[in-house]
């Protein structure tokens, strides 16, 4: 009988090792960190690689940084309206330049399609040292006049990337006089009241995104 219990504890044991290892080996989203709780996120669906909600949405703390104008930005700014906030520095040389210029492509589509709401896109430099109001102003204005670019203190834009998630790490070359990080490449959905909702892959073509976003916004 001693046996019998014995073995059925141990195949339950067995069991949820088993089920922790999938769980752990299957997290969406590694690079998402800070106060956001990895086990609140969820996958869309199966046909939406890449994306992934919030079971329970994540509201933004207080913060004061400043847009590419040099007007106070604070977490006002993101409520009323949906917002994609995107995290580089301008002097990146691959992810940075071809996810906003696909997310600028992307907005003709979100014009001609009454049905679709286009989110607020604002880039967020992890790189204040180098990313004045002024540089940051001629990089979002190359790729379209209503993409907001935000820039604040060091310790500002560290808190700021910590409430939510965003992932970065400055390396230290010296071959080059140009900075060099290593960072988040994810979309951050923020809602109307403020709240991180979903995170998502930057897209590979300006037609991918409203459809994905669409998605998402419908299960939200």
């Amino acid at each position: 009988m001693h046996g019998r219990n014995f073995f059925w504890f141990s195949s339950i044991l067995i069991g949820i090792a088993a089920l922790v290892l999938f769980i752990t080996l299957n997290r969406p989203f590694d690079d998402l960190m800070g106060s956001t709780d990895q086990s609140n996120l969820l996958p869309v669906d199966k046909n939406l690689p890449g994306a992934a909600l919030l079971s329970i949405r994540h509201p933004l703390s207080e913060f004061e940084l400043i847009d590419h104008r040099g007007n106070s930005f604070t977490r006002a700014n993101l409520e009323g309206h949906w917002n994609i906030l995107f995290f580089g520095y301008t002097h990146c040389p691959d992810i940075c330049p071809i996810t906003l210029q696909t997310l600028s492509d992307s907005i003709p589509l979100f014009e001609k399609d009454s049905s679709l709401e286009m989110p607020e896109i604002v880039f967020v430099s992890i790189d204040p040292e180098n990313d004045e109001v002024h540089r940051l102003r001629e990089y979002v204005d190359f790729f379209h006049p209503s993409i907001s670019g935000i820039t604040g203190s060091s310790s500002s834009i560290r808190a700021f990337t910590s409430d939510i998630g965003a992932m970065f790490n400055k390396h230290d070359v010296e071959t080059t006089k140009d900075p060099l990080f290593s960072h988040s490449s994810s979309l951050f959905l923020v809602d109307p009241m403020g709240r991180l909702a979903a995170t998502i892959d930057p897209p590979n073509k300006p037609e991918d995104f409203p459809e994905i976003l669409r998605k998402v916004r419908e299960l939200l």
